[in-house]
């Protein structure tokens, strides 16, 4: 007997299947077919419950699942490949295609480039061909569905398309001819249609349903399965009153030809309205925070998270909608599927092997180094990236020839050893610290060059073996360094890592399969590598992996296909807008080559269509929700079906505000937002007992205890936690450099031509050394610099050694070099300060001797200085320092130079101590005289005025501080109650109210310069007694 039942399309399907198969089931004598595994698994996990016993699960099956256990139960020789042979075959057929045109190059040559280097074209190729050689082996004479039509139809044209498909039928056909136990899904459709009579079993009962098309091949095997059956239940949907459903009509007369009993019924017409509602959001992220809180109150109010589910049309909605899920604390699970070739982990096990089948592009390098394989590096990309320019790595043509060691060594870690050579060679200035910073990025950026070079070398030396073998391998030697698959229980919660883990899976079960397909494809050929890559890439450009594991009774994060065989109490349809319902989703390689692409494109439509209605039904209520309007502002419109299939008027939801108000908040993240926006009591405040640490006494410098004074917390990052700032222009740096070097080689050699052309001459001569970047060493950018510098140290040298003097006291009284003593010397000595010893090493730029000396120049004005100064005998020097600009006037770091200098001479002198301005600008300097226990210093503002101050009160501040830095108070200056370091000039202005010239105030934010941690200290502000100076 052969009955077709109709049934009607309402939201009790399974339910309603379940009771039917009650009628039929005998354990050993009952096969159901359904077209879906999601189908097939609703329909038993129903009957199961009913029936309350353990029933046969093979009794239930996808008519391709059991196809093919037929084959396999009956052919014991037969080898089956899956779908995922049909993309290694056309990916190597396409690579075969392109080398056999490669003599012959037109027009259909170009087109084989093109689609070898395209990698998602192959899922175009692929949809194609699958149709293309169903038809070849079906030989249907019945109704045709219009997909198979229309690709009938491209087939039989001219054009590059329809050749390379009929060219790979060809070779497929070739291929089966040669392998006779080898299947693949349509071949074994053909196999088992053409011996059905032969090995199917007689089977009492039959039934079916779910169908609402039928292939050629399915058809077939359908028909041969009614021969087999003494009983057929066909249970067919009734005819419906929507162009979604005409298919339907195709089902209704295949029954027919096959002799069921079909009493039909008049087509009905749907009505969704009823348990369909339409909302409307601000934007998406409204939406989506709001449709996730309807489902926490559902679930609240007693409904199981398997009863819901929520459909989007992009993956990336839907891991929007998981991590909102996850931040409520509902038990969810995502069912969309993601391409390998979009997961992050895959990308970086394949990265080594792009940069090398690429031709060693600098992008790739780049993304190599930023993987984990490069264990060692310390710099930023962005200050690898830098460093690439400044050394012109960027423009160096890489071959596959030139990756060697010796090669690696010439091309890139000789310019970068130079550049550490040169600056490990200047004697200590003041650009130490930066030099010192700079010398460790380039050794750390040299590591990372040879690490990634290594590692390359490795692979290329490889290449001779087993590509699987290695690749496998390799996968291994990798991952087992990865902390995460060390402890993968650790991260199991992690969503974000645990499908990076589904799709390794997934990649491994590629790679072996890729492996079982190339014994066969290739037989005995040899094969590159360059060609195993390609087809692996092209493959996983195609396959997908689900992002999520399975979870009993959770929310489902559906998309629409998976959605129309799923039965829930309530569906939350979010961002249903015109761009994506329909989303015409079509191959567009049919598209181009079609004569009648509107019919297609309506084809498509209807497909769309019916996906959705179908999981409106399978549902007792839905809600339909889009965005107006993007988070830039742009409008959204909704989907055309929202107003034809939603009860009413489509409900605005529309919250002004940030967060949901307190009713529709649902996570940790949200209450703790909103709680803290809501709370009037008063910010914490920081106690400063906090910022007290360890300090480990060292070698200090002028540097160091400035750096402390400016910002003790500063200090600590940078000499105790040994916090490297991002990289910043090193010009300046550089330029000091050159300057120092230009100024001792006058100096040593005693150099009187000091003409603009002769100083131009000593700058070139050091120029390229100092300045490696590719763009200062281009032929404009240089001459330009070389013109600048020249001109400022001519402007320096023909004032610093005039006539006048070099230093001007008051009127006409000034300093002159008698002669230089000294050039860039260094001295270490231990200081008793207080009751404690320190270590202090020092840097002199210059030491001049004069020849003359004044003293007693001190008075409020110039009249005053004019009158009490006078010369003496004794002998002085003057301790030089060069600066880049006198902004800031560290005056204790001359006092430093003093002092140490004075204990490593055991002499008798009094000093000048001078800064001298190299930059042109004014002040032109700034300077100390000290004799005895007397410091001389110069008064603030335009006036000529000098104060008499005891030394001690250089011991006493350098004595304050020292304690202070012993203690370890790290204290930053954004704390309003920092005990404050003052720089020295201001701690002698507070203690004397003398009015003498200080330096600025340092500023957490300037006009033109921020504190390399500002950003850290930004984060202090949530404290009520913290706030960045500006």
């Amino acid at each position: 007997m052969r009955k077709a039942i109709i049934i009607e399309p309402t939201n009790n399907h399974f339910e309603l299947l379940a009771r039917e198969i009650e009628k039929y089931y005998n354990p050993f004598s009952f096969l159901f077919i359904g077209p879906t595994g999601q189908y097939v698994r609703q329909v038993s996990d129903k009957f199961a419950f009913k029936y309350g016993k353990t029933i046969n699960k093979n009794a239930f099956m996808v008519i391709n699942q059991y196809v093919t256990e037929t084959l396999l139960k009956n052919n014991m020789d037969a080898v089956f490949f899956d779908r995922d042979f049909f993309k290694a075959f056309i990916a190597e057929k396409i690579e075969e295609l392109v080398a056999k045109y490669d003599k012959h190059r037109d027009e259909y040559y170009d087109f084989l480039r093109v689609v070898s280097r395209s990698k998602g074209i192959i899922e175009y190729i692929l949809d194609l061909f699958e149709k293309a050689w169903e038809l070849n082996n079906s030989n249907n004479n019945s109704y045709t569905p219009m997909y198979y039509k229309e690709i009938e139809k491209i087939l039989n044209q001219d054009g590059n398309l329809p050749r390379l498909v009929n060219e790979l039928l060809e070779e497929i056909r070739f291929f089966f001819q040669k392998t006779e136990n080898i299947f693949d899904p349509i071949t074994t459709y053909k196999w088992y249609i053409e011996n059905a009579s032969y090995v199917e079993t007689e089977k009492e009962t039959l039934v079916i349903s779910g169908f609402f098309d039928l292939t050629p091949l399915v058809k077939k095997a359908l028909q041969k399965l009614f021969e087999k059956s003494n009983n057929v239940y066909f249970y067919v949907w009734r005819k419906i009153e929507d162009r979604a459903f005409k298919e339907l009509d195709a089902i209704y007369e295949f029954l027919r030809e096959n002799k069921f009993v079909l009493e039909e019924k008049k087509p009905v017409k749907l009505n969704l309205k009823p348990y369909t509602y339409g909302l409307s959001f601000k934007n998406p992220s409204n939406e989506i925070k709001y449709i996730c809180g309807m489902v926490k109150k559902n679930i609240l109010d007693g409904t199981q998270p398997g009863d819901i589910a929520i459909i989007a049309p992009t993956n990336q909605i839907m891991f929007q909608i998981s991590e909102e899920l996850k931040n409520m604390k509902i038990p969810h699970k995502l069912s969309g599927i993601t391409k390998l070739s979009e997961s992050k982990l895959i990308k970086m096990l394949l990265q080594p092997l792009k940069t090398i089948f690429s031709g060693y592009d600098m992008e790739d390098i780049l993304a190599l180094i930023e993987t984990p394989y490069i264990t060692n590096r310390k710099l930023t990309m962005d200050q690898i990236e830098e460093l690439f320019k400044e050394f012109g790595f960027f423009f160096i043509n890489l071959k596959s020839s030139q990756i060697s060691k010796e090669h690696i060594q010439n091309m890139f870690l000789k310019p970068i050893q130079e550049k550490i050579d040169k600056l490990s060679q200047i004697v200590e200035d003041d650009t130490f610290q930066e030099r010192m910073d700079k010398i460790d990025e380039y050794r750390n950026f040299k590591e990372i060059i040879e690490s990634t070079f290594d590692l390359l070398i490795n692979i290329e030396n490889n290449m001779k073996n087993d590509f699987f073998e290695w690749i496998r391998n390799f996968i291994k030697d990798v991952i087992y360094n990865f902390s995460i698959f060390k402890e993968p229980s650790k991260y199991l919660n992690n969503e974000s890592i645990t499908k990076e883990i589904n799709a390794l899976f997934k990649f491994s079960e590629v790679i072996m399969k890729l492996q079982k397909y190339s014994k066969v494809i290739f037989k005995n050929k040899k094969t590159s590598w360059h060609l195993l890559y390609k087809i692996l890439i092209n493959i996983l450009s195609v396959e997908t992996y689900r992002t999520t594991n399975k979870y009993s009774n959770s929310v489902e994060i559906l998309d629409i296909t998976t959605a129309r065989f799923v039965e829930k109490k309530y569906k939350f349809f979010v961002h249903f807008t015109d761009s994506y319902y329909p989303s015409f989703n079509t191959n567009p390689l049919i598209l181009q080559a079609s004569d009648d692409s509107h019919n297609f494109v309506s084809y498509i439509e209807e497909n769309e269509r019916r996906n959705i209605i179908l999981s409106f039904i399978f549902s007792t209520k839905n809600f339909v929700s889009y965005p107006s309007s993007s988070l830039k502002g742009e409008p959204i419109l909704p989907s055309q079906y929202m107003r034809e299939f939603c009860n009413g008027p489509i409900k605005t939801e529309n919250d002004s505000n940030i967060l949901p108000s307190p009713e529709n908040i649902f996570s940790i993240q949200d209450k703790k937002i909103y709680e803290a926006l809501k709370r009037k009591q008063e910010a914490p405040t920081a106690d400063k007992n906090q910022w007290v640490g360890k300090f480990k006494r060292t070698t200090l410098s002028h540097t160091k205890i400035s750096m402390y004074v400016d910002c003790p917390f500063y200090f600590y990052l940078r000499e105790i936690a040994k916090v490297k700032p991002i990289s910043k222009n090193k010009e300046s740096m550089y330029k000091g450099i050159l300057f120092h070097r230009v100024l001792k080689e006058i100096f040593e050699k005693n150099i009187t031509n000091l003409q603009v052309e002769n100083i131009q001459k000593l700058v070139e001569k050091v120029y390229y050394d100092i300045f490696r970047n590719e763009i200062d060493q281009y032929s404009l950018p240089s001459m330009l610099k070389i013109k600048e510098f020249s001109e400022l140290l001519t402007k320096f040298l023909s004032e610093n050694l005039s006539e006048k003097g070099y230093l001007k006291i008051v009127k006409k009284f000034s300093l002159q070099r008698k002669k230089t003593k000294e050039l860039e010397s260094q001295y270490k000595e231990t200081l008793k300060i207080g009751e404690k010893e320190y270590d202090f090493e020092i840097r002199i730029d210059r030491i001049d001797e004069l020849d003359k000396n004044y003293t007693g120049f001190y008075g409020t004005n110039s009249k005053e200085v004019s009158e009490n100064i006078s010369e003496t005998e004794k002998k002085a020097i003057a301790i030089i320092d060069y600066k880049s600009s006198l902004n800031k006037i560290y005056a204790e770091q001359l006092l430093l130079y003093d002092i140490v200098y004075r204990k490593a001479k055991k002499e008798n002198f009094d000093s000048f101590l001078i800064f001298f301005n190299l930059s042109g600008k004014s002040p032109k300097n700034y300077f100390i005289k000290r004799e005895g226990n007397f410091l001389i210093l110069k008064g603030g503002g335009k006036k000529t005025h000098y104060y008499l101050v005891n030394y001690d009160s250089f011991i006493n501040w350098l004595k304050n501080v020292l304690e202070k830095m012993s203690t370890g108070y790290f204290a930053p200056i954004a704390l309003e109650e920092n005990v404050k370091n003052k720089p020295f000039l201001s701690y002698v202005k507070e203690t004397t109210q003398f009015d003498i010239k200080t330096t600025i105030e340092t500023k957490c934010i300037n006009f033109n310069y921020s504190c390399d941690f500002v950003e850290i200290c930004r984060n202090l502000e949530i404290y009520k007694n913290a706030k960045l100076k500006k």
